[in-house]
């Protein structure tokens, strides 16, 4: 499998929040160990994927970048992959995670129905990315308890994703015109993969997905379907 473009690049201001959101939830850090991992963390995503599902998918190159487009594409032998729908979708977990888990009023409650607004503007206008992740930020800390969940959420539908584009090159989508029918194939088979993950959760490392969390995908379809309405 070869691997080509760019990956994250992580500043020292966001290696400063991870240390502190580390602090918070009283877990180690290892600065160096972070920075590694934030550059090469949809890579090892792909790499396990591969190693779990067992496709002949060694012929498929992978692109990690941030492209502005906040989406993932299949082509006939390649996977491309913007890097800034991780942090959309964490985004939208985060929020949905202190709407449905803990007690908050209604002034906080009406700001992140906001905040989740500005996310969905994101799909527009992938430009508004640094502006939103500031917004975001406060929550991140204030409920820093809900991380664990709204993390493997987010996590577990990026694996899909990824579960979803491969899914396209093994269904041969790129000999057929793109439709509503080999998107709902490609739904299907990556349900496959992604099961097939979860069954293997002892060989998943990083992209371990709790069965708690099989409902994720679902969650996923949903985040799009309201921006596309």
């Amino acid at each position: 499998m070869s691997r080509k473009g760019g990956s994250f690049l992580p500043t020292e201001y966001s290696l400063e929040i991870a240390e502190l959101i580390s602090k918070i939830l009283d877990s180690e850090f290892c600065k160096e160990e972070t920075e590694l991992l934030s550059r090469e963390l949809h890579e090892r995503y792909f790499d396990i994927i591969y190693k779990i599902i067992g496709n002949d998918i060694e012929k498929i190159a992978f692109y990690s970048q941030s492209m502005r487009s906040v989406s993932a594409f299949a082509g006939k032998d390649f996977v491309q992959f913007d890097q800034q729908i991780d942090f959309w979708l964490f985004t939208f977990c985060h929020m949905i995670t202190i709407l449905a888990c803990k007690v908050i009023d209604d002034d906080e409650f009406e700001d992140i129905i906001k905040q989740i607004c500005c996310n969905l503007n994101i799909m527009r206008n992938p430009y508004l990315h640094e502006k939103n992740r500031e917004q975001f930020k406060p929550y991140l800390f204030r409920h820093s308890d809900c991380l664990e969940l709204s993390h493997a959420m987010s996590r577990a539908m990026i694996v899909f994703i990824l579960c979803h584009e491969v899914a396209h090159i093994s269904l041969e989508h790129s000999k057929v015109k793109q439709s509503k029918e080999s998107e709902f194939e490609a739904d299907a088979l990556a349900c496959k993969f992604y099961l097939k993950i979860i069954e293997h959760k002892h060989n998943a490392g990083i992209i371990f997905i709790h069965e708690k969390l099989l409902f994720s995908p679902v969650i996923l379809m949903r985040f799009f379907d309201i921006f596309e309405r």
